[in-house]
């Protein structure tokens, strides 16, 4: 199986945050997927992430088919929020930022600089950065 020429553009970008050569790159680079690895992937859809016990940061593109492609409107920040927060428990220190004008490949967006800097300074906050301590710990 293989996606149908010019379909990713639509479903992994949004295209006014996007370069077009990065989704013609992608869309020439598509490969087949067998209908037993879709298959197998539901293993990865559960609540494995109730059983964390470090932070966890979650980007997502507000525009994101893949995920919000059903009854999840990425629009609304807030439903996200409650949407994803069940899933994880207080000990991860859960923290969401929904990016506008982002899809699913959100590192091949043009606004992917900062998305970048956000996660560093998630990454500072919560574990330090360099021989830096963590500046805002997680509550226990």
């Amino acid at each position: 199986m293989i996606s149908k020429e010019d379909s990713r553009g639509d479903v992994f970008y949004t295209r006014s945050n996007t370069d077009p050569g990065v989704i013609r790159t992608d869309d020439l680079t598509r490969q087949t997927t067998a209908a037993g690895e879709l298959l197998s992937m539901r293993k990865y859809f559960g609540d494995q992430s109730k059983g964390l016990q470090i932070p966890v940061y979650m980007v997502l593109g507000e525009d994101d088919f893949v995920v919000c492609g059903g009854a999840l409107d990425c629009t609304d920040h807030a439903a996200v929020l409650a949407h994803e927060t069940p899933y994880f428990p207080q000990a991860t220190c859960f923290e969401l930022t929904v990016l506008a004008d982002v899809n699913h490949n959100a590192n091949l967006h043009m606004s992917a600089p900062s998305t970048f800097a956000l996660i560093l300074n998630w990454i500072a906050r919560r574990a330090g950065a360099g021989s830096e301590p963590p500046t805002d710990r997680c509550r226990d």
